[in-house]
């Protein structure tokens, strides 16, 4: 009776394990080989990216570009939206328009809808987002701050995509992206409201592809983990840690899957002609489902908080070296 009992629990773990691999497989790779993935530029003739100036975002700005959609930056800085404006134009043959707002204020979205109202917008990608200057308590975290975050991963996401969906529908077609974070798979303690705002996305993110089916407008949340941009702290890729313009090419692939892509680890190999991408499917999500919640705890407590124990301490280095150039 036990050795049956043991090979019914192997077998489903083996089940199971086969699924969760095979999944992430096909959202990565097979699903673009069965043509999976989507001509962006049959949706519209804009797509309108937030958050464009670094980063993901930016990267996802030359990607439309580069497939002949003209671009809608929107983003707080006026300079570096000028910037990044011109460098798609001296390479691209598009038109890139600017929009600057700071999506921590609540008073952006009738001027950008305004401003957008005209364009026959194909994609939205809703990429714009923030989190802590370093992993704290949760009673640490000032008024402001929950607030500013608040508005910059929530209401962004609603807004943005209340602003051009109705369009979408009405033309049966589109496609919106959301950017969330591994951080909604797992515990982030001392990044707790981050990690719950990210969750939000996803959830936010699931209803809506299944409510918009019947429209042909695809809905879909990328969910990467490590990626080399200021905003992760890595600024260098490695073996795990891809390039913004990697994670977008490789989210772009499979854009005509709604709902979930997880791009949660990467193995990649780049020579000058050819890059060789695998992806270990879904390991996060994996782990989260097998792993004891207590051992999951015990790693994020101890993970983050060894993150939180260096940014105090170079704060703490910072701060000497502010007071003695002072008293210099």
């Amino acid at each position: 009776m036990w050795e049956l009992a043991g090979k019914v629990l192997v077998a489903a773990v083996a089940a199971r394990s086969s699924w969760v691999v095979g999944k992430g497989l096909y959202t990565s790779y097979l699903g673009s080989w069965f043509g999976r993935s989507v001509k962006v530029k049959q949706l519209g003739r804009w797509a309108v990216i937030t958050g464009a100036t670094d980063g993901i975002g930016k990267a996802y700005a030359f990607e439309m570009a580069r497939n002949n959609l003209n671009v809608v930056l929107i983003s707080r800085s006026e300079e570096r939206l000028r910037n990044v404006a011109d460098e798609i134009a001296s390479k691209y043959n598009v038109k890139a328009k600017t929009i600057q707002a700071d999506f921590t204020e609540r008073n952006i979205y009738n001027r950008i809808e305004d401003e957008i109202s005209n364009l026959e917008i194909g994609v939205l990608v809703n990429n714009v987002g923030m989190t802590y200057d370093y992993p704290k308590e949760f009673t640490e975290v000032s008024e402001k701050l929950i607030l500013d975050l608040f508005h910059c991963n929530i209401l962004s996401v609603t807004m943005m995509t209340k602003i051009v969906l109705e369009k979408m529908q009405k033309r049966n077609k589109g496609l919106i992206v959301t950017l969330s974070s591994m951080g909604c798979l797992v515990p982030m303690p001392y990044l707790t409201l981050y990690g719950a705002l990210k969750a939000y996305i996803v959830f936010f993110t699931k209803s809506l592809a299944n409510e918009n089916r019947s429209n042909n407008v695809i809905i879909q949340c990328h969910v990467p983990a490590l990626v080399a941009t200021k905003f992760s702290g890595f600024t260098k890729p490695n073996i795990l840690v891809p390039t913004p313009m990697e994670s977008v090419q490789s989210s772009m692939r499979t854009a005509d899957i709604p709902v979930l892509i997880y791009r949660t680890m990467w193995f990649h190999v780049a020579s000058q002609k050819t890059e060789v991408t695998l992806y270990l499917a879904t390991v996060a999500n994996f782990l989260n489902k097998w792993i004891s919640e207590s051992i999951m705890n015990t790693f994020a407590n101890s993970f983050f908080g060894s993150f939180r124990s260096k940014a105090i301490a170079r704060n703490k280095k910072m701060a000497k070296r502010e007071t003695r150039v002072q008293q210099e």
